[in-house]
């Protein structure tokens, strides 16, 4: 079944809500979440494909890059690792 990959739709503050929203709960009953990663899909079974949306993502990867470091070099340096080339806009 295909789904909507949420966290690559939502901002960085929308996705640090929910993270926290999740995180607490899960704390709660006693775990712990500190190496935790928050994954959500909404599954459709009218979908024809999987449906991503990386354009914040990606973004926010390149933040820092003008800093005088090497920051920006060592984010494109893991983003071109992980193979990325093209991502698919939101539908």
């Amino acid at each position: 079944m295909n789904y909507y990959n949420i966290p690559g739709f939502l901002n960085d503050a929308e996705l640090h809500k929910v993270w926290e929203i999740v995180g607490n709960a899960l704390e709660r009953q006693g775990y712990n979440v500190d190496n935790g990663e928050l994954s959500i899909r909404v599954y459709d079974d009218e979908l024809t494909e999987i449906v991503e949306h990386y354009d914040d993502y990606l973004g926010s990867l390149s933040e820092g890059k003008d800093l005088d470091n090497d920051y920006g070099d060592n984010v494109d340096a893991l983003v071109n690792s992980m193979g990325v080339t093209k991502w698919k806009n939101g539908h």
